[in-house]
């Protein structure tokens, strides 16, 4: 009799009206959680951006001291592979799946790059994927006087990503002070 009443009297719902509302809250939780995916996925891809381009940048910078405290900086290539080198030491090696800087991969797979070095003497040399595509040097006659680098400016293109990186010899050897002995006072 109490069934009746209430049925009567419209308190409480109806199986269809609870199904519905049942149907809208699941439909309402999909929503958010959606949207939390995909705020995670995201964040995910920023972090992992930002993470490649810091080790990027710190390898870079590396290399900018490695090259500072090297006496002389010299080029040489065979076929298609190019690197540049002191002192009987590989800094740089360049082929056209890779940049390695000391052995250890720089970049791995870039899309594309390249290199424009200058010499002390004034010549340039342009690099494209490793290749030498541009030559104003007689760079691999035996003479390393005049290949000494100057300059380095290397672009690289790698997933959606223009890296660019400028290296300007200073303008004082590092190395010119390692003879040097001190006179005492």
């Amino acid at each position: 009799m109490q069934a009746e009443k209430n049925r009567e009297s419209g308190n409480g719902f109806t199986l269809f009206e609870t199904l519905i509302g049942i149907n809208l809250s699941f439909i309402l939780v999909t929503a958010v959680f959606g949207f939390y995916l995909l705020t995670v996925k995201f964040s995910s891809a920023v972090r992992n951006g930002v993470e490649n381009h810091g080790q990027y940048v710190l390898a870079l910078n590396g290399l900018t001291t490695m090259l500072n405290t090297a006496d002389r900086i010299y080029l040489g290539s065979a076929g298609n592979k190019t690197w540049i080198y002191s002192q009987q030491k590989i800094l740089i090696d360049f082929s056209a799946s890779s940049i390695n800087c000391s052995g250890e991969a720089l970049f791995n797979k870039p899309d594309s790059f390249m290199v424009h070095i200058r010499f002390i003497n004034g010549t340039e040399t342009l690099l494209q994927n490793g290749r030498e595509i541009k030559q104003n040097t007689g760079l691999l006659n035996g003479d390393n006087t005049n290949s000494t680098i100057d300059v380095i400016h290397l672009f690289v293109y790698k997933s959606g990503t223009l890296y660019n990186w400028y290296y300007a010899a200073p303008s004082f050897a590092v190395n010119r002070f390692v003879n040097t002995k001190m006179q005492p006072r």
